[in-house]
């Protein structure tokens, strides 16, 4: 577990809520198990993304999750998972963009936008639902800096599979309440 999970005890982490995006994908489910093994109450949010008017291959690797097959494994962890559907606001914040980008010729930072976009959804879920932490299966870490007072994003032990750049954007009150169990884990070891 990284730096911010690591400062609690077992016994601590047992009465621990937590809410983990799950994808679809092994690196976000690992990341549940993971936390579900340390004691946490986990609970899945599935963010559905339906834009329309967009060609299939255009869409981005993350555009809808297969839905079926999260709640599949879910069950098979004992975790209740919530779908959230954010078609309107993917619509307007990332998929608007990538159109005008392509239509301006300017490089395309829909991944970065993406993930502010469910990293504000999934802090919003979080308060909502009463509680402490949210998770996703993002290789990275993120700890607090006793110099600076803050919490900041670093690499994950598996540079080659790196994804801290698209968290270094997330505001302090999301990293405060941020656990990235996979920053100690590599790729290989997960799959």
């Amino acid at each position: 577990m990284n730096e911010i999970g690591s400062h609690m005890s077992k016994k601590q982490s047992y009465k621990k809520k937590i809410v983990v995006s799950l994808t679809g994908r092994m690196d976000s489910f690992v990341s549940a198990m993971l936390l579900k093994k340390q004691g946490f109450d986990v609970k899945g949010i599935i963010f559905i993304n339906r834009p329309t008017g967009f060609k299939s291959e255009d869409k981005p690797r993350c555009y809808l999750p297969n839905v079926d097959h999260i709640k599949k494994m879910c069950d098979s962890l004992s975790i209740p998972a919530f779908g959230v559907d954010l078609h309107k606001e993917f619509e307007y914040f990332v998929i608007d963009k990538v159109i005008s980008s392509k239509i301006d010729f300017h490089g395309i930072q829909s991944c970065y936008d993406c993930t502010k976009l469910r990293f504000e959804i999934l802090f919003e879920k979080m308060k909502k639902l009463g509680v402490n932490y949210i998770a996703t299966g993002h290789y990275a870490k993120v700890f607090k800096d006793i110099k600076l007072g803050q919490f900041v994003i670093s690499k994950p032990n598996d540079l080659k599979n790196d994804q801290s750049d698209l968290l270094t954007g997330l505001s302090q009150d999301i990293l405060k309440h941020l656990i990235l169990p996979l920053g100690d884990l590599s790729k290989y070891e997960v799959t």
